[in-house]
């Protein structure tokens, strides 16, 4: 699992998660320091159980839906985890489509919820081999699917030039 920093208007939002969070599974306990821009392996996707993506009343979380999927993630994974400390996405905290904005309390309802859920159990070989300069690769392969500030970061000036050295 990759994930990145992120900023808003005012600062970065993630962070790398305490190794104490990890060993000890308590990643839900902590703030949400995992965020956009983020990358998963499959076979990680699909080891959730359908029952962690709905809330109380059965229905798919409308909030918080990143949470649903990131604890698991994390706990399953270990210490197989990279973040990047580089800021690959700039977050419009003042849209009005942002979960905090339409619905704050189910967001603040749906994150106690997915947080009381019962942990995933790490797995048993879940290695991330791979460097930072891997990372940036392939961070450039899927920058296509990202935001133009994403492409100028990684050295593009438009989605059809060679990477600028």
């Amino acid at each position: 699992m990759v994930y990145s920093t992120e900023r808003d208007r005012i600062r970065g939002n993630c962070r790398p998660v305490p190794p104490a969070a990890i060993d000890q599974q308590r990643s839900r306990e902590i703030p949400f320091v995992f965020s956009h821009l983020r990358t998963f392996k499959f076979f990680l996707w699909k080891q959730i159980r359908d029952a962690s993506l709905r809330d109380a009343q059965g229905r798919y979380f409308r909030a918080a839906w990143d949470l649903a999927i990131m604890y698991p993630f994390l706990e399953m994974a270990g210490h197989s985890i990279k973040y990047i400390h580089d800021i690959l996405y700039v977050y419009n905290c003042e849209s009005p489509l942002s979960d905090s904005k339409r619905d704050p309390v189910g967001q603040g309802a749906a994150d106690r919820y997915i947080r009381s859920l019962p942990r995933y159990p790490k797995l048993v070989d879940c290695r991330l081999p791979l460097t930072s300069t891997t990372l940036r690769s392939r961070m450039r392969t899927f920058a296509v699917l990202a935001p133009q500030i994403l492409l100028k970061k990684l050295g593009f000036q438009a989605l059809h030039d060679a990477p600028v050295r």
